[in-house]
């Protein structure tokens, strides 16, 4: 099966962000990689999902940009993480 990856924006995410079905779902889907953009969050949401990758280093991956761009610009930049 062919491996696919998820982009996932985060903004200020820390009181929503299900980590619990991600460490669930992780390992039971060998073939699906994720990358959470961080797109400049104010809350704890990078210390989050880096320890969702400390957990899963071959297979999450964590964009964190300074400045809250929007959801697009976000897509795009954890788009070319996981392509280039």
């Amino acid at each position: 099966m062919p491996r696919c990856t998820v982009v996932i924006p985060c903004y200020n995410e820390s009181g929503r962000l299900p980590l619990n079905a991600f460490r669930d779902y992780i390992p039971q889907n060998p073939d699906i990689d994720f990358v959470f953009v961080n797109d400049g969050s104010k809350d704890a949401t990078l210390v989050l999902i880096e320890g969702l990758r400390a957990d899963f280093p071959a297979r999450v991956q964590v964009l964190d940009k300074t400045q809250n761009e929007g959801k697009g610009a976000a897509l795009r930049d954890g788009f070319k993480k996981a392509t280039g």
